[in-house]
């Protein structure tokens, strides 16, 4: 296996477990009985299911790539921290995208992809000047994981907002 080749195992590996995990959301979102006026990442990660689910498939994932890419060096085992990372993201903003569309909360939900966009963009720019397959292999992960981050604070914003008006 070359580089090129091995990072395309990598990110399809994490695209499968993103359809598994799409698929199976309507699913699973009942068994951790999300608040609709609260979406939060909490929730899901307490939950015992995707706790199993997220480390069964980081498992399968690592053991795919040792045996299939038998030939490791350091950049090829590095790899997999930011594919680990994606697949471990994957179903909690998969779980909270169909909480958005559940709601018809469409405008919120574009709003907070958009907002999360933001920082892979950064990432472009900056891989612009540094040519890494190391900071490419990042844009995801450091989607998702903002995805979750400005959730969380327009969550509370909103909170907030509510409370402020009560009064």
């Amino acid at each position: 296996f070359s580089l090129p080749l091995d990072y395309l195992f990598y990110s399809k590996f994490v695209d499968i477990l993103s359809g598994i995990a799409t698929s199976l959301s309507p699913v699973l979102i009942s068994y951790v009985q999300l608040n609709s006026s609260e979406i939060k990442f909490s929730p899901i990660a307490k939950n015992k299911i995707y706790r199993l689910a997220s480390l069964g498939a980081i498992i399968l994932f690592i053991g795919v790539a040792f045996v299939l890419l038998k030939k490791m060096d350091v950049l090829h085992e590095l790899l997999i921290i930011p594919f680990s990372i994606s697949a471990l993201l994957i179903v909690p903003v998969n779980f909270i995208n169909y909480e958005f569309y559940r709601n018809n909360e469409l405008k919120k939900l574009n709003q907070i992809n958009f907002l999360a966009f933001l920082p892979s963009m950064f990432l472009i720019l900056i891989n612009l000047y540094l040519k890494s397959v190391m900071v490419f292999a990042f844009l995801i992960p450091v989607q998702l994981f903002s995805f979750l981050i400005i959730n969380q604070l327009m969550q509370k914003s909103h909170k907030h907002s509510h409370q402020t008006n009560k009064l």
